[in-house]
């Protein structure tokens, strides 16, 4: 499945821990969770911003919120190019150097 979203967008994705029993399709019906839908076992849902600083900080505020509930989403942020760019191998390259 290929997520197209324009301009950015983040998609979180909630599952279950290993010997977990799922109840989420009864859950997710009897509740008010606008756009979650299930996906491969998962509750998943994609949110859109402007720009990679205002996705960036609603993934930051989201960090937290799992950090305080020991609950850790699976998340990516998604920006639609065609293949590999110069400025990947650039961000590539930077990165590198910060974590170094």
């Amino acid at each position: 499945m290929k997520l197209v979203l324009l301009p950015i967008g983040v998609l979180f994705a909630l599952g279950l821990r290993a010997g977990q029993v799922s109840s989420a399709p009864q859950k997710l019906s009897n509740t008010e969770l606008k756009g979650w839908q299930l996906h491969n076992g998962k509750l998943a849902k994609t949110y859109q911003f402007q720009d990679f600083v205002a996705a960036f900080g609603f993934m930051t505020k989201v960090a937290l919120i799992a950090e305080n509930l020991q609950h850790h989403p699976e998340s990516s942020n998604v920006y639609d190019v065609a293949g590999i760019s110069n400025l990947d191998v650039e961000l590539a390259r930077r990165i590198d150097h910060v974590y170094e």
